[in-house]
């Protein structure tokens, strides 16, 4: 099926549900550019704008048998990104606070054998914390970060589900920010 602009909302959505790669496709050429419009207008931010609609989709891709749109696909999308753009806001916020705290720290001291000192100690820290988690989600966290594979090409090389990888990836990354939250707290 090529792209059909005759198909509605609701028969792509069908089709999708029966992973149908032809009607994503379509949804997404539908809707890219609605969303791209609004996520831009916020974020201002041409690459962050597109990584934002590109995870939508993702998220939709991969929840496409449990779907559920109560409303009108549009309606659910404007939902989405309004949300994924939230969601990013708070992070870049929070990347600023802890960036303006380490830059502050910076200006205190320009010790370079200190900083030397503090990134070995945080990195002897962070390795400790991955050797805290059970042995699977340490494997597939050192090939998700440390190597640079992709959930599905760990799952493969695993013998593992998709989802099973973003489990073990979801307890790892909560134990890591966990760990290290605390550690900034008692700092």
């Amino acid at each position: 099926m090529g792209y059909n602009s005759s198909f509605t909302d609701r028969e792509l959505l069908d089709l999708l549900r029966e992973g149908d790669e032809a009607a994503f496709t379509d949804l997404y050429k539908r809707y890219w550019d609605r969303l791209y419009v609004v996520a831009m207008h916020t974020l201002g931010s041409h690459p962050e704008a597109e990584e934002a609609v590109h995870d939508v989709f993702l998220r939709i891709w991969k929840m496409r048998d449990t779907l559920v749109v109560r409303e009108t696909l549009q309606q659910y999308l404007a939902a989405a990104i309004k949300y994924e753009v939230i969601n990013r806001l708070r992070k870049q916020a929070r990347r600023r606070r802890l960036f303006n705290g380490f830059e502050e720290g910076t200006a205190i001291s320009s010790d370079p054998t200190g900083e030397f000192i503090r990134e070995k100690e945080l990195t002897a820290e962070l390795e400790s914390t991955i050797r805290a988690l059970p042995e699977k989600c340490q494997i597939v966290f050192r090939l998700s970060r440390g190597q640079g594979f992709s959930h599905r090409e760990i799952a493969k090389e695993l013998g593992l589900s998709e989802n099973t990888i973003e489990s073990h990836m979801s307890r790892a990354l909560h134990a890591l920010r966990h760990h290290f939250q605390r550690l900034l707290t008692f700092f």
